[in-house]
């Protein structure tokens, strides 16, 4: 029961509906509180919607660089949007078997230091050069089939870090190309660490930097949206160049694909940039059912030799890095870009 102060009574309220008293007085004169501030007759009027949220999320970018928007998006991890990684490397010429056989021990060593316990081998296709025909008697065609050096070599061996029953990495080689995967990615500096140590181990057996003729890098980034779908401009900025005019309803799926080649760069060599973008709408399952959109953004750079062989592929390997990362940040709404961690300190 609350205190009452000395000097003080209850009285019931006034019944005079113009000035309705309060129900606690003190015994004396009614004095005004001066450091009540007065109600003005003249109110300004309401702040438009959403005045407050935009305030608010202005200052927490000001203090924290990103944005608290309630968004309908989720990114694939709590940290991150990148679901899976994949680095590979194209020889300019193919390995040898016995070659082939002493790479793999330093190639297993390496994946046992990282948990790449689980060797598969399969057998990759032979690449066949048919050379055009030639017409003979009887109007049949004569062609030969040239095997090439090397493409006998048709074994591919990987090592494979499994979690939860699934492939969570693998590294694999084969006579012409070398792969790292990841599906378990959480930053650049592990993955560029670990493709390091790779080719230092490979080049006590075979000179593998002084081999590679293209060397590639593809992120793939997703999302999710809340139960009932979501606006997909809250993920894709509208004024992105790659996305085309006619993709306007921001509920309804789409695909978009650009991809072009750069000669520009640097003398004999050729860039290549992939960007694909797919959104799934509400798809026709039951209303009890969870129902969601999905949204995945592919993007793929490349820098390829076009008459030999590429100097420093390990220091074009971390520019492929960066310029993705460049890239994906034109792709992606700001708050995206926070949510993720893509700021503009660590661009």
């Amino acid at each position: 029961m609350p205190m009452i102060p000395n000097g003080c009574d209850i009285r019931s309220p006034s019944r005079n509906p113009c000035k309705p008293a309060p129900s606690l007085h003190f015994s004396g004169p009614f004095r005004r509180n001066a450091r009540r501030r007065r109600i003005q007759k003249q109110l300004l009027p309401p702040p438009p919607v959403g005045f407050n949220e935009i305030v608010e999320n202005l200052a927490d970018r000001a203090r924290f660089g990103t944005s608290r928007a309630i968004m309908n998006w989720e990114p694939a991890h709590a940290d991150h949007s990148i679901d899976n990684v994949n680095v590979l490397l194209t020889f300019v010429e193919s390995i040898d078997p016995d070659t082939f056989d002493e790479i793999i021990l330093p190639i297993r060593k390496v994946a046992s230091l990282h948990h790449h316990t689980n060797r598969v081998e399969v057998q990759e296709a032979i690449d066949l050069v048919l050379p055009q025909g030639q017409p003979v008697a009887g109007g049949n065609l004569n062609f030969a089939v040239n095997f090439g050096p090397g493409v006998g070599v048709s074994r591919r061996v990987g090592f494979q870090r499994l979690a939860e029953g699934a492939i969570a990495a693998e590294f694999s080689i084969g006579a012409k190309t070398l792969s790292i995967v990841t599906n378990r990615y959480r930053r650049w500096s592990d993955l560029f660490e670990m493709t390091n140590e790779l080719l230092e181990a490979i080049e006590k057996a075979w000179p593998i930097k002084a081999k590679i003729k293209a060397i590639r890098l593809q992120y793939v980034d997703r999302f999710v949206s809340a139960v009932g779908g979501g606006d997909h401009f809250e993920i894709i900025r509208r004024n992105t160049p790659f996305l085309v005019g006619s993709v306007e309803d921001p509920y309804a799926a789409f695909h978009v694909h650009s991809g072009w080649f750069d000669h520009k760069t640097e003398p004999g060599i050729r860039g290549l940039t992939n960007v694909n973008i797919d959104t799934t709408d509400l798809t026709a399952i039951p209303s009890s059912a969870e129902q969601r959109r999905y949204l995945s953004i592919l993007t793929l750079g490349q820098y390829e030799s076009l008459d030999s062989v590429l100097d420093d592929p390990v220091d074009r390997l971390n520019k492929l890095h960066l310029r993705l990362k460049n890239l994906f940040g034109s792709i992606i709404s700001l708050e995206v870009a926070g949510r993720v961690g893509l700021t503009q300190d660590n661009k």
